[in-house]
């Protein structure tokens, strides 16, 4: 059985919206929370990445945004293996 979805434009819309509201503004590009009580996490900031590239609206953003989330996300990882590690992600909790 086929689904259509009936209003695409406006679930993305409400979607990024959403995700829009769980950035955190007073930090670098990217950092994000999984709700509003929460603190900010590598988790959502990963997630929100393919929220974007789902809804192709990373070419929305600047130049200055991207490298400030790719520093985020990158800067999470051992240097040694590149694996993100728990304790190093926590460590580089911005917020």
């Amino acid at each position: 059985m086929k689904m259509t979805l009936l209003f695409p434009r406006k679930l993305r819309s409400d979607v990024l919206n959403w995700l829009e509201s769980l950035r955190v503004e007073d930090a670098p590009y990217g950092t994000y929370k999984m709700s509003k009580s929460t603190e900010a996490t590598l988790f959502p900031s990963c997630f929100a990445v393919f929220v974007g590239e789902l809804y192709d609206d990373l070419k929305n953003i600047t130049r200055k945004q991207r490298q400030e989330w790719t520093n985020l996300i990158s800067n999470a990882r051992d240097e040694k293996d590149w694996i993100i590690r728990r304790t190093k992600a926590k460590r580089t909790r911005i917020v």
